[in-house]
């Protein structure tokens, strides 16, 4: 498998043959990292402050560093002052330069997601039976989704009743972080995708209630639950909950 650094290489080569009309594009340093959009920062004495899913998934983010310290607004979505005294405590922390103290730029931003994205969530064995349930998925993901990996279906006592491969892949990313333009779903083992905290980006870890009987709109790209087994379920426990 190649390298990233080489697949990035592959693509700095291709742009670097474009016209020179492109000159004055803004290169991939300038740009953003999904889920971040704009930059985020603290004014002092100004009552409205910067807020949102990108705010929260940044409190978020934070919260896992070993130079942030708790803050009594974490994580209120909202870019307060405290917020902004995590942040500079961070840069400092990680020694980042070509930074906006207290404020998350394409430096930070892409310091925080390249650190702090893996949260280490494992299952911990609880049967289904023992949450409540009657079913378990089990889906092990690497850190590059578009891998496939080997899911297992578990009865309420996780007794395996049904094996079968599964990808948790996003959108594919450009070196600079934002979502290509191919259409979706496009997996790439070269490619780790678009992070979990975006839209149309890698499934998020953790512990999930789904349901078996509501098919996807379009299962040939979605995948389709409705094996003869499935069926079989759906039927046997209609309107009823799965984990």
């Amino acid at each position: 498998m190649p390298a990233a650094s080489n697949i990035v290489s592959a693509l700095a080569a291709a742009l670097m043959t474009a016209p020179v009309a492109l000159a004055g594009a803004m290169s991939d340093a300038d740009v953003l990292p999904a889920p971040f959009s704009r930059v985020l920062n603290f004014t002092a004495g100004q009552e409205w402050q910067l807020n949102g899913s990108d705010v929260l998934v940044a409190q978020h983010l934070m919260r896992r560093s070993p130079f942030a310290r708790p803050v009594d607004s974490c994580c209120s979505g909202v870019y307060d002052e405290d917020t902004a005294n995590v942040v500079e405590a961070i840069q400092n922390g990680a020694n980042l330069t070509n930074v906006t103290p207290g404020s998350i730029g394409v430096e930070t931003a892409r310091y925080l997601l390249e650190t702090h994205t893996y949260d280490g969530y494992f299952d911990n064995g609880r049967s289904a039976r023992e949450q409540g349930y009657l079913f378990k998925i089990v889906v092990p993901v690497h850190a590059n989704r578009s891998i496939e990996s080997t899911a297992q279906l578990l009865d309420a006592d996780n007794k395996l009743l049904f094996s079968f491969p599964a990808r948790a892949h996003g959108h594919d990313v450009l070196p600079n972080g934002q979502p290509d333009d191919r259409p979706w779903p496009d997996y790439d083992n070269e490619n780790a995708g678009l992070n979990e905290f975006s839209p149309d980006g890698a499934t998020p870890t953790g512990l999930s209630q789904v349901d078996l009987n509501s098919p996807e709109d379009d299962p040939k790209l979605f995948g389709c639950v409705c094996t003869e087994y499935f069926c079989v379920a759906s039927r046997l426990y209609k309107r009823t909950s799965f984990i």
